[in-house]
């Protein structure tokens, strides 16, 4: 199998992962405007457990390939370019709640708390690997 071909079949691989995901995401969502919650999250789980199986398949199958380099510059930089705007975003979000909290008016209850810790998390998480790549190189 050549490298093209190789691309194009790890392509037709990924179309299914996700396709498997959109099916199990859609299904949820049906499942909870039924009231069949457990049935919708069955599904769900199996599409998952799926669609991770059929990943690592191809990601350590010899022979195939998911992605050429044109197509991973360009989700690096997606990903790249959704971190940033997230992360801003959210910042500003966050200290406006605390200006409108300490004039206040409560904005910041324990939904916002539980978000504002998973945000810290994350960025920590960030920075830790970020340090680690910087010095492992």
């Amino acid at each position: 199998m050549t490298a093209t071909q190789s691309v194009h079949a790890g392509r037709r691989y990924r179309r299914l992962m996700y396709g498997i995901i959109v099916l199990g995401v859609v299904s949820l969502f049906v499942s909870v405007r039924v009231d069949q919650y457990l049935a919708g999250l069955v599904v769900y789980a199996a599409a998952v457990v799926v669609a991770f199986g059929l990943y690592f398949y191809v990601r350590y199958s010899d022979s195939l390939a998911i992605a050429d380099e044109r197509e991973r510059t360009l989700e690096r930089r997606a990903s790249h370019l959704t971190v940033q705007l997230l992360g801003f975003g959210s910042l500003f979000a966050f200290v406006a709640l605390f200006i409108l909290d300490a004039t206040g008016r409560p904005s910041i209850g324990p939904t916002v708390e539980t978000l504002l810790y998973t945000y810290t998390v994350f960025w920590v998480t960030w920075g830790v690997l970020r340090l680690w790549l910087k010095y492992r190189s």
